[in-house]
């Protein structure tokens, strides 16, 4: 099975995801014909889209291969399908995997790249190969008889990736790229479009020449000598940003239909300047880069320009960092609607002048603040940085200034002391007494999880912890002080999920033989662990001799939980990080110790003064400009130039809030039939930039001001193309009221733009001066129905008796029925009249599906009594044929 169209067609209103393949999400993609494509790559997660629609590994490959393989390569995305959409796939007897632009099986692509984003992905890699036709082992698929495109893995996983990997160097998958994909990405890819139609281990050959950040399956053992040929050491991707490079930014992509197609993320910088000694990512993405303000401008409006997003998010381990966020914060709020702060260091929220001002400025209410250790004691042993007078100072300053919610998130080690629980009961009495004093409307939020000893870091050399009663002994008593104090708790992991992520993350390369074994057991990890997949890792492990039997009441023990001396030889030890073993075996003498040592970027001690190299070795000392050790040490965040900085990012937000919009009439086409508002926003403002780049900055926001509007989006015309008025959102001119909105120039710009993007005559679009959707005089309708005559008629009928609309029905020519509403319902501006006809004359028309609904109706026109169900809703395309205003 190859071409899925007719297939998925008939189970997409059935699907959770069903919005990836309305005919919407078309639009977005810009492939060749498949059979025209140079190359054809299948982009898969391991999670469904449903958890990872805001997120960026995907759109960040897309953009890479598109940049690298130009416009004749097919680029494709596959999301593994939660557990419902897995039982309407199997039902079908359909492949889990498929491209949702193709509808091409999986085999049918020339390569396949997995992004893995967090260890308990990984369980997902071998039950989705098994149930799409792959055989689990890349030594299986090489000799199945059949060509089957090499699978590659990457992402932030890779580096506690061993679990996909076998102690005779077979895998799951056809090899694996450590590391950053701006550094090296390009050069996989390339490779594998060009070596397209060889066979797979010659493919892998090429790699592993191509890319020193590759390892390639079946090739040697992942223990084997790193020397001569029978082994190579593999150094991570690792970008380098300075005054004559810059790495690759992703900036266009296609728009997934969800409610989050109108949200891009942005690039600030890579890596992370703290040394928690926890933080998997914080380890091996070091050193901390950053791109220039100017960099990031540029790139910010190309982003917005090519993607049409109307929000921004700052993707950074700590925004904050950035020399220029102050400033960055009020010019990006230039180019888009909103600007979303995501994470940030609490110590830098405290200390620098005017970042707490600014951000409320640019409407941030609720802050999430990592304190992670309950104590002093425990902040040093996770290494935070984060000292007492820092983190009281800024209570009191959230207390100040009223925020509306405060998250606090905590890590339970299983090594607090009663010292540590007291100091944290005395931290929530205090927190509890400063928010009846000064903020009694917060909200605050405690939320807990428990540490995963992590690869390559330095607590991965502590003795691992599974006594779930000694975890729920800490667990109640900071659950008793948090809501003692009026606050709420949230113990946010499940244990079963801690367990499973905590062997697969330490465990070796047996972990592979309980993953194959869960995967042909249909284990899975969606919301929570599926099957019994614990007993299977363990069993494994067992076999392998990391775990030995259960002794001393422990269910887990073995070589595996005890803790590890140093210079331990670890799974995955053939990969060379920035950051030498040696120097993570000192930082964990140091966690033990309780002994933080700090950030060796400057600013951040309690002088403020410039930063010490702590000699971990992950910066390249090239002198200049590019010199990355002298560039940390004599970094320091900007300060806010007095109060007025955070008074004009208020100023400028506030003009966008009070801004309305200009409207139009405007005939959407059948294309954009089931998109989401935030995909339809996309679309529209893609449409107008790539006729007048000039409009970006100065055109903000665009919105369906009729399927969209909060009376007739609950009333079942969301998606429904055709007839509608679109509103532009943007300051720079007055509306009569003296609000702000689009100049008149620019609002005369968009609207050609629009006319010319939908190949529309000129005049198509009109201005709507006086457009209120209460005002509706009169509504048609064209519904194009999945089903039988009979159905649908059922379904009309039991519509109109729902609204208890009085209506006559008249069978009429070629068995037609017309639905006479009765005069005195007619006042009521619901429905007017209603046409069903058959699908023989509805077929005549412009190809429907079966029978054709025809209504007419007013202001009050309510269809969702139609689809009771959201897949009937899915089965039926909307058209507004008339659209009366007043």
């Amino acid at each position: 099975m190859a071409d899925l169209s007719a297939a998925i067609a008939k189970i997409a209103p059935r699907l959770k995801c069903s919005a990836l393949y309305a005919p919407a999400q078309k639009t977005a993609f810009d492939n060749p014909a498949w059979d025209e494509a140079s190359s054809r790559f299948l982009i898969v997660r391991l999670s469904p889209f449903r958890d990872v629609s805001t997120s960026a590994p995907h759109t960040f490959l897309h953009a890479l291969a598109r940049s690298t393989l130009g416009a004749g390569a097919y680029l494709d995305f596959s999301f593994f399908p939660s557990k419902p959409d897995r039982s309407v796939l199997d039902e079908a007897g359909l492949p889990w995997l498929s491209g949702i632009d193709s509808l091409r099986t999986a085999d049918e692509f020339d390569a396949i790249l997995i992004s893995c984003s967090y260890a308990l992905e990984l369980v997902n890699l071998p039950l989705v190969l098994g149930r799409s036709g792959f055989p689990l082992r890349a030594s299986e698929r090489r000799n199945c008889g059949r060509r089957l495109p090499p699978v590659i893995l990457g992402g932030s996983n890779a580096l506690a990736s061993q679990g996909a990997i076998f102690s005779d160097g077979d895998a799951f998958v056809d090899g694996i790229f450590f590391g950053e994909g701006e550094a090296g990405g390009a050069e996989l890819i390339a490779s594998l479009a060009s070596t397209v139609g060889r066979p797979t281990p010659e493919r892998v050959v090429r790699l592993e020449e191509a890319v020193p950040a590759f390892w390639g399956s079946c090739l040697r053992a992942p223990d084997a000598p790193t020397d001569g040929i029978a082994g190579r050491s593999i150094r991570p991707g690792r970008c380098r940003v300075d005054a004559g490079r810059t790495p690759f930014l992703p900036e266009t992509w296609p728009a997934l239909n969800s409610e989050n197609a109108s949200s891009a993320r942005l690039q600030l910088s890579w890596g992370c300047p703290s040394f928690c000694s926890f933080c998997f990512e914080g380890w091996e993405r070091k050193p901390y880069r950053e791109l220039s303000k100017e960099r990031i401008l540029e790139s910010a409006r190309r982003l917005a320009r090519n993607t049409g997003a109307s929000t921004v998010e700052l993707y950074s381990f700590n925004f904050n960092a950035h020399e220029d966020a102050l400033e960055l914060i009020h010019e990006l709020n230039a180019i888009f609607d909103k600007v979303n702060m995501m994470s940030q260091r609490a110590d830098l929220l405290v200390r620098t002048p005017g970042m707490l001002a600014c951000e409320l400025a640019a409407e941030k209410r609720s802050f999430t603040v990592g304190v992670e250790g309950i104590s002093a004691s425990m902040r040093a042993f996770y290494s935070k940085g984060l000292r007492d007078a820092d983190l009281r100072r800024l209570m009191e300053r959230f207390a100040e200034e009223k925020i509306r919610e405060l998250k606090l998130f905590y890590i339970i080690a299983g090594v607090e002391s009663e010292a540590d629980l007291d100091e944290f009961r005395r931290f929530c009495v205090e927190l509890s007494a400063l928010k009846d004093e000064r903020d009694p409307a917060l909200r605050a939020v405690f939320s807990f999880g428990y540490l995963v000893r992590m690869p390559f870091t330095p607590l991965r050399a502590l003795g691992l912890e599974f006594d779930r009663e000694h975890f729920r002994s800490i667990s109640k008593v900071l659950e008793e002080a948090v809501t003692a104090a009026g606050f709420e708790f949230r113990l946010a992991v499940d244990w079963d999920e801690y367990v499973a992520d905590q062997l697969l993350v330490a465990g070796g390369y047996g972990l592979a033989r309980g993953l194959e074994d869960a995967a042909r057991l249909g284990c899975a990890f969606d919301l929570g662990v599926e099957g019994d997949l614990i007993p299977r890792l363990v069993s494994a492990l067992r076999e392998s001799g990391e775990l030995g039997p259960a002794s001393d009441g422990k269910v887990l023990s073995g070589p595996l939980t005890a803790p590890k001396e140093d210079g331990h030889r670890y799974p995955l030890s053939f990969v060379e990080t920035a950051v030498p073993q040696a120097f993570l075996d000192a930082r964990s003498g140091d966690a033990l110790d309780r002994v933080d040592l700090g950030s060796c970027m400057g600013g951040m001690d309690a002088a403020g003064g410039d930063g010490a190299c702590l000699g971990c070795s992950a910066c390249e000392d090239a002198g200049g400009e590019a010199d990355e050790r002298g560039f940390l040490s004599s970094h320091r965040v900007r300060p806010a130039p007095g109060t007025a900085y955070a008074a004009k990012i208020a100023e400028r937000i506030r003009e966008k809030r009070r801004a309305v919009p200009v409207c139009f009439s405007i005939r959407l086409p059948a294309s954009l039939e089931g998109s989401s508002d935030a995909f339809r926003s996309t679309f529209l403002l893609r449409s107008i930039f790539s006729r007048d780049e000039g409009l970006t900055g100065r055109l903000l926001r665009a919105e369906d001001a009729f399927s969209g509007a909060p009376p007739l989006a609950s009333r079942g015309f969301a998606g429904a193309t055709g007839e509608s008025v679109v509103a532009l959102f943007g300051i720079g001119g007055k509306s009569p009221s003296g609000a702000p909105r689009l100049s008149e120039e620019d609002a005369e710009r968009a609207r050609a733009a629009l006319e010319e993007a939908l190949g529309l005559e000129a005049g198509a679009v009109r201005m709507a001066e006086t457009w209120n959707p209460a005002e509706i005089t009169r509504l048609g309708v064209r519904m194009d129905l999945d089903e039988n005559f009979d159905s649908a008629l059922r379904r009309v009928r039991s519509w109109l008796a729902g609204l208890k609309l009085a209506a006559t029905e008249i069978k009429g020519s070629d068995g037609k029925r017309i639905f006479d509403i009765a005069p005195k319902d007619k006042k009521k501006r619901v429905v007017t009249g209603v046409t069903l006809l058959p699908v023989a004359e509805a077929e005549s028309g412009t190809g429907s599906l079966g029978p054709t609904l025809l209504i007419e109706g007013g202001a009050k026109l309510d269809l969702s009594l139609l689809f009771p169900k959201r897949a009937d809703r899915a089965r039926a395309r909307i058209s507004v044929e008339e659209l009366s205003p007043g």
